[in-house]
This record gives C-alpha cells, sequence and structure tokens, in this order.
C-alpha cells in the first residue's frame, strides 16, 4: 500500500505512480510519470514520461516538460530573493506571493542534489551533472557542470 498523497488540487495522468511519503499538491502532472518516495511537487507542471527521484523538491513555478529525468534530491527554487521581512509585507498589503518561473526543456537530464536557481531555462536534452549549482540559462543539449555549473561540453561530444 502507497502512503503517497496527492490533493484534489491536483491533476495526475495516466499511470502515474506517486510512492510512499510523497506529496503533490496544486500541481499538473501528466502521464507515466514515476515521483519518488520522499518528493514534494507543489504548484508545478510536469509532462508526461518524466522520472522524479528520491527527495526531489519541485516548487511553483517550475514547469518540466516531457521525458525528463529528474534525479534524487534535486532542489528546484522559485525567490531570488527571499526573505522574511519581504514575505510578511506581502502578507500585510494582500498581494500574493509570484513565484519566479523555471523551465526544464523535453528531455533534460538533472543530476543527484543539484540546485536550480529561480528563473532559469534548461534547454532541451540538456544534462547537468551531480551537485551542481545552476545559477544561469543552460543552451539545448550542454552538459553543465560544478558550483556555479558551467559549460563541460556538447552532449554529442
Amino acid at each position: 500500500m502507497s502512503t503517497g498523497k496527492v490533493i484534489e488540487r491536483s491533476k495526475i495522468g495516466k499511470n502515474t505512480k506517486v510512492w510512499d511519503y510523497a506529496i503533490v499538491y496544486d500541481s499538473e502532472v501528466g502521464d507515466n510519470v514515476n515521483i519518488g518516495s520522499h518528493a514534494e511537487v507543489g504548484g508545478a507542471k510536469i509532462g508526461n514520461n518524466c522520472r522524479i527521484g528520491y527527495g526531489v523538491f519541485i516548487c511553483s513555478g517550475v514547469t518540466i516538460e516531457d521525458d525528463c529525468w529528474i534525479s534524487p534530491r534535486v532542489c528546484f527554487t522559485n525567490d531570488s530573493t527571499p526573505s522574511v521581512r519581504k514575505a510578511v509585507e506581502h502578507k500585510a498589503q494582500g498581494n500574493p506571493f509570484v513565484p519566479e518561473k523555471t523551465l526544464v526543456k523535453k528531455g533534460a537530464v538533472i543530476g543527484s542534489n543539484a540546485t536550480i536557481l529561480p528563473g532559469i531555462t534548461i534547454g532541451e536534452n540538456a544534462v547537468i551533472g551531480a551537485g551542481a549549482v545552476v545559477t544561469k540559462d543552460v543552451p539545448p543539449s550542454e552538459i553543465w557542470i560544478g558550483n556555479p555549473a558551467r559549460k563541460l561540453r556538447n552532449v554529442e561530444e
């Protein structure tokens, strides 16, 4: 018996699995997606045929297109200048938080423990190495590694 939890405000596609202790809320998830144990997906869009690893955090404002692989413990962020003061001011003024948008294009692969800063586009078929910290857009079909992430080479090389 799975103890994964999907909140009613989410749309989950056919043949999608949400494994133990994972939670999905306010999100759209496509067909044939595998969301690993202890993952959290909130306010995001995930395409078809994606694999979301153990302990991944995908926050509001993130869109992941079809056929992507997000390895264990990847962390997406959606606010480049977070602060308690800003949050309190927004709430006091009645302004909702507006997340910065992040896009992972079709066929991209993100290695374990990578951190993706907000406002980033990761290009089609790009590869992000394990532990990388992505601070700027990654072009299609390139491999990026390190902190901050930088181009290693093209995928086909």
